[in-house]
């Protein structure tokens, strides 16, 4: 079972940017200059493709009118904090912070430069011109609950998940209210990698809940994990 966080984020990101630019079709005279960063490879699939092909949709919606600069597999702390700098030395106005754990870096890149506008993914803290912007998962991960507890035999859920942040603790809840909803004897064991790209941590932990039983393995924020499992055919996996 596949919730495509594609057409989440989609809309969440075009909102987030039209509210916080106040960018249409006529508006914009000259081309804007924007940079992504973020902390796993924009692949096919994933966190980070899907930021990145709503900015595309994005742009396409405005016309082309965005000049867009892509950085990814960039690790929260320093190396995020540089690279979001050097985004806005190189002329960039929008710099958008692909990653909870670039949000304090992100923010003082805003106040050192309040002629930039920066968008982050999730997060909770603003300024005039530091936005964040997210979506309901959990909504999509409840019946992703109540459709892992009606294929489930072991009666045994496991999750992978990448970090204990607000955000992914409502979607692993809401994964098991979902699923207790429709069997309220059922299991869920949770274990988190403490990174977003990590595939060796991410198999290893879906192999020792598969070992403990679990028939159903959700990977919450993994952008590796489905492709990883899908060619064990050990569990069925319901992966965001």
């Amino acid at each position: 079972m596949n919730l495509n966080r594609r057409d989440f984020l989609g809309a969440a990101s075009a909102v987030a940017a039209l509210a916080g630019l106040g960018l249409s079709r006529a508006s914009a005279a000259e081309p804007l200059n924007v940079a992504l960063i973020t902390p796993s490879p924009i692949a096919d699939v994933g966190w980070s493709r899907s930021l990145a092909a709503s900015l595309e949709e994005l742009n396409t919606e405005l016309g082309g009118i965005m000049k867009i600069t892509m950085v990814d597999k960039i690790n929260e702390g320093p190396d995020a904090d540089r690279i979001m700098e050097k985004a806005v030395a190189d002329g960039n106005k929008v710099v958008i912070a692909g990653s909870f754990g670039y949000m304090n870096g992100a923010m003082q890149l805003a106040r050192r430069h309040p002629d930039v506008s920066v968008l982050h993914a999730s997060g909770f803290k603003t300024m005039p011109n530091f936005s964040n912007f997210t979506a309901r998962n959990y909504e999509g991960t409840y019946l992703m609950g109540m459709a892992a507890a009606a294929v489930t035999k072991s009666k045994k859920l496991g999750v992978v998940g990448a970090f204990p942040i607000p955000e992914l603790l409502a979607s692993n809840s809401a994964f098991a209210l979902g699923a207790r909803a429709v069997d309220p004897s059922i299991e869920v064991s949770v274990i988190w990698v403490n990174s977003w790209f990590d595939p060796a941590k991410e198999q290893d932990s879906a192999k020792a809940l598969i070992s403990q039983g679990c028939d159903v393995i959700f990977s919450n924020a993994q952008d590796t994990l489905r492709s990883s499992l899908c060619a064990k055919r050990k569990a069925s996996i319901a992966a965001t």
